[in-house]
């Protein structure tokens, strides 16, 4: 009996420990997802920047290679015109020297006419280089602006690409968590529930039916198939605390087709009890997968399923009928009984335990007269 309190201690702790690394789970999951989530955003924020950026670069580039292609076109206009303007100059200072030779006699108004032609050109020319000047130190201005444009385009994908790296390795690390979950078969079904905040809680103590009808009455459970009813008192004091159930399918021995035992105790709960004889598969197949809140193993079980080989072989046919939440309830009696009945009944209990331990599901045994 210690053991047993004991593995059941143990096992309680166990769950509320997986409970709470799956509420962790849970919580990582979803920081992770609004993580992401704010990165998507801010990665489209960035997007719509950078394409905003590139296309007023490229704007900027277009227009600037055109005003480059016309000062390059006006420099080339004015490097001819000032190569003009220097032969003439040349040939000004040669016709100059020819006229102030002592044996030239020029006339004063022509030399002070030429005088002023060349000054006019020297001041022409001062003119065209400050305009050269002046258009080089505004292309070097705009190739400056352009390089800091083209700079920031660059810092700005760089930075794209480093968001969408870090949005990669969360997206990596948070199916990690997601496959470490569910690597393990103890956590498929739980993990499916998280998503739907249905994680089942741990059972209470159950010392008696009214206890079991209450627990399902706080559930809202709703049906259940009762194995090996040999007598109705058991379902009357089930029902009398569990008043929400709508239908309760009780199993009898076949023997038990025909007798009335039933009639007085469970006269209230006409409505919602139904007797069924001969347990076979056919019978258990009319139950759709996952509706049944209960299957309770009664003290007449084996009676219940003579023909049918052990209880392991009525589990798995009852198994894909219960809920995920649902209980597996099963009873041995302290009445009197021979030996070769209480072995087979301590069988069965056995087989039941190493089924639910198979099955990676909570088994408590409760050692009342009235379960």
């Amino acid at each position: 009996m210690e053991w047993r309190k004991q593995q059941l201690q143990e096992r309680a702790i166990e769950q509320a420990q997986a409970a709470n690394e799956i509420a962790t789970l849970k919580k990582e999951r979803s920081i992770a997802l609004d993580m992401i989530k704010e990165r998507d955003e801010e990665l489209a924020v960035y997007k719509g920047r950078l394409e905003k950026l590139t296309t007023e670069s490229q704007d900027q580039l277009s227009v600037a290679s055109e005003k480059l292609k016309k000062q390059k076109t006006a420099a080339s206009q004015l490097a001819e015109l000032l190569g003009k303007t220097q032969k003439e100059r040349d040939d000004f200072r040669l016709e100059r020297d020819e006229l102030n030779r002592p044996d030239s006699m020029p006339c004063s108004d022509a030399l002070k006419a030429k005088d002023a032609a060349i000054a006019a050109l020297v001041e022409e020319r001062h003119v065209s280089d400050q305009s050269y000047k002046n258009l080089k130190k505004e292309l070097k201005t705009k190739d400056e602006k352009l390089d800091k444009v083209l700079g920031e385009v660059n810092g700005k994908e760089v930075e794209l690409d480093k968001l969408q790296s870090w949005k990669n390795a969360a997206t990596v690390e948070l199916e990690n968590l997601q496959s470490g979950a569910r690597s393990s078969s103890i956590w498929a079904a739980a993990i499916d529930k998280i998503a739907e905040n249905q994680c089942p809680e741990p059972i209470p103590s159950l010392t008696s039916l009214n206890d079991l009808g209450d627990y399902l009455q706080s559930k809202k459970a709703k049906v259940a198939v009762e194995i090996g009813c040999g007598e109705s008192m058991g379902t009357a004091n089930l029902l009398s605390t569990w008043t929400g159930a709508t239908q309760v399918y009780c199993i009898t021995p076949p023997h038990q087709e025909n007798s009335t035992f039933n009639a007085s105790s469970l006269a209230p709960f006409a409505s919602k009890v139904n007797f069924l004889h001969n347990f076979t598969q056919e019978m258990v197949r009319q139950f759709p997968d996952g509706s049944l809140d209960l299957l309770h193993i009664a003290s007449g079980f084996d009676d219940a399923i003579y023909d049918q080989g052990t209880i392991s072989n009525v589990l798995e046919l009852f198994w894909p009928k219960l809920k995920l939440e649902a209980l597996l309830v099963g009873g041995l009696r302290s009445q009197v009984m021979s030996p070769e009945v209480r072995k087979r009944k301590l069988t069965a209990m056995h087989e039941v335990e190493e089924f639910t331990e198979h099955q990676k599901r909570q088994l408590v045994f409760q050692y009342q007269s009235n379960l």
